[in-house]
């Protein structure tokens, strides 16, 4: 049995995967969290939006995240989001004031 791949892309560096994920960030007026799922060598099997930010919150529970990577058989995953306004001040702040 074969794994069917996400358009044989293999990710290799970060700049694979935000190469591979800016053809869905590009055009996006909200935050977006997403998963890569990949098999061993690091082909995408699967990309899913896991959540779509609100005005000022998200919850992304780790529960929905490695629910989809066990339904994908994945061994590794790459999850990402997206800052639209190109600002992530707010983000670095908010850690800044945490840590």
């Amino acid at each position: 049995m074969t794994i069917p791949t996400y358009k044989q892309t293999t990710i290799r560096s970060p700049k694979d995967a935000h190469h591979f994920l800016e053809s869905v960030y590009k055009s996006a007026t909200k935050k977006h969290f997403t998963c890569l799922f990949l098999t061993p060598k690091n082909s995408v099997i699967h990309k899913e939006i896991i959540s779509i930010w609100s005005l000022n919150a998200a919850i992304v529970h780790p529960r929905e995240v490695f629910r989809a990577a066990i339904t994908r058989c994945s061994t590794s995953l790459i999850c990402a989001y997206n800052h639209p306004s190109g600002d992530s001040t707010p983000w670095q702040l908010l850690f800044s004031l945490v840590t």
